[in-house]
């Protein structure tokens, strides 16, 4: 076996041991060799939450590696490119939930680029437009990405920033279904609170308890209608159980639609969406891989969309 060989061995022994692994990045060090960067890299992100100062500082080196490292080393080692899930628990800080957008975003998407949010510029010249300030947390949602329709508006519609609705009963209207048949808005009441609760309808029910929260619900809810898009065909005792050990539940907003609340169940590199009232819920797989698996939990209850 050869030094490497062996040294690999070491690290896949006990995936959740460090010290082999920095043993390995030392060697790769002082061969010049760019994985070993990565193994520091990742190793050390693990360490903080997704939100964390430190994991963000990392983040840029991680999405550079991945695009030019050999992809069977990094499978290997567990360092492939897999959404985990990130909704389990929501940080309590606005710009930390924004942190969770950008890494689901890297991971499902392919990351930002430049040109994918308005700028401060645009968005003062859309609120001069409309004749209102927007909350600071719209505003941070537009700013993120708020031209990338892909992300927010593959089934119903963010509203360019101009063309935000002002109601002077409901509110502000920055966001519509698909047939117009309802629409999301921040109440005039609330319109000066930094990221204030969205409401649904004509703004007789809230739906989130902030714009932030509402924006990461978009988020995962938009994204199904992508490639590896399923139905699953549950029974109504099914739909009552549990879902597989590997799903946990994101502790996301349930009230998108006002019928029923929408549930929301994430596993690596797959994501489920349903509520109890349909006897199909929605499943949607970043890989064939994951969907593989999906059909190995389900069965012929999984029809490819």
């Amino acid at each position: 076996m050869s030094t490497e060989a062996a040294l690999i061995a070491s690290c896949t022994a006990d995936p959740r041991d460090t010290l082999p692994r920095l043993v390995y990045a030392d060697w790769l060090d002082e061969r010049s060799d760019p994985r070993g960067e990565m193994i520091r890299v990742m190793e050390e992100m693990r360490l903080h939450p997704v939100w964390a100062d430190e994991y963000q500082r990392l983040r840029p080196a991680r999405n550079r590696l991945w695009k030019s490292l050999d992809p069977a080393w990094l499978e290997t080692m567990g360092y492939q490119k897999v959404y985990r899930p990130l909704f389990g628990t929501l940080p309590e800080k606005r710009e930390h939930r924004w942190r969770l957008a950008e890494e689901f975003i890297d991971i499902w998407h392919g990351g930002l680029k430049e040109g994918d949010g308005y700028t401060d510029e645009e968005l003062d010249a859309a609120e001069v437009k409309i004749g209102r300030q927007l909350p600071k947390g719209l505003r941070e949602w537009y700013r993120l990405a708020g031209k990338r329709k892909d992300l927010w508006s593959r089934q119903d519609h963010l509203l360019p920033p101009h063309r935000i609705r002002f109601d002077e009963q409901r509110g502000m209207i920055f966001r519509v279904e698909n047939q117009n048949c309802t629409r999301w808005l921040v109440r005039r009441s609330d319109a000066r609170r930094v990221d204030p609760p969205v409401y649904g309808g004509d703004g007789d029910r809230m739906v989130a308890d902030s714009v932030s929260e509402f924006a990461l619900f978009v988020l995962l809810y938009e994204a199904q209608f992508r490639q590896c898009w399923c139905e699953l065909h549950l029974s109504v005792a099914e739909r009552r159980a549990a879902l597989p050990k590997r799903f946990q539940r994101a502790a996301l907003p349930e009230w998108y639609w006002f019928s029923q609340p929408i549930h929301v169940w994430e596993a690596n590199d797959t994501v489920v969406v349903g509520d109890n009232a349909n006897d199909w819920w929605y499943a949607y797989c970043r890989t064939e891989q994951a969907f593989m698996e999906l059909v190995a939990d389900f069965g012929g209850r999984v029809v490819r969309l």
